[in-house]
């Protein structure tokens, strides 16, 4: 394997690795909107309506099951994959994702991934080939595809429920921590 071989294989590590945290990151973002946002609902409702114990205990119990469900699905599994713990999105599946973002990329990163599963060793005429096309797109960084910047819009909708809190609180203290004391 060559060095533009090696240079692209790095960078789809680097695209699968950014890719992962991406999505940890935002479901970290979505459970923490989640938790604070259920848990607000349920504490003013609490405060409000004074339910008994056999009902907040399933409160409890089916919130705490969701959220553990939530953080294994969008959290946690992810996590494997970052850390090549399961299985990963292949560099097929790459070449698609970064070919919507790229348009002057087109088919030459799938076509090259696809030349080196077709091609045996000793076809020196095709690794001249896929050698080439690696050059051609060897610029281009894949990572820069994901944008984790996109994220920050789960960042701003989780000040609502903490604003929620705050002027709950400030208007009437007892409704948020009334439930503490029963």
């Amino acid at each position: 394997m060559n060095q533009n071989q090696q240079v692209l294989d790095q960078r789809l590590k680097e695209f699968r690795k950014k890719y992962y945290t991406d999505k940890i990151i935002r479901g970290s973002l979505i459970l923490a909107l989640l938790i604070s946002s259920i848990l607000f609902i349920v504490l003013l409702s609490e405060g409000v309506f004074g339910f008994s114990p056999g009902i907040r205990t399933a409160i409890v119990f089916g919130l705490g099951i969701s959220f553990v469900g939530v953080l294994g699905w969008m959290v946690l599994w992810p996590s494997l994959k970052l850390f090549n713990l399961s299985r990963t999105i292949s560099d097929l599946q790459i070449a698609k994702m970064v070919q919507q973002h790229f348009p002057d990329i087109n088919d030459k990163l799938l076509n090259i991934l696809q030349l080196r599963m077709q091609t045996d060793k000793s076809n020196t005429l095709a690794y001249a080939a896929i050698d080439k096309k690696t050059a051609d797109i060897a610029p281009v960084s894949l990572s820069s595809a994901i944008n984790l910047r996109l994220n920050n819009k789960y960042l701003y909708l989780l000040f609502i429920p903490i604003a929620f809190y705050l002027v709950t609180y400030l208007a009437d203290p007892s409704l948020l921590g009334a439930s503490s004391h029963r």
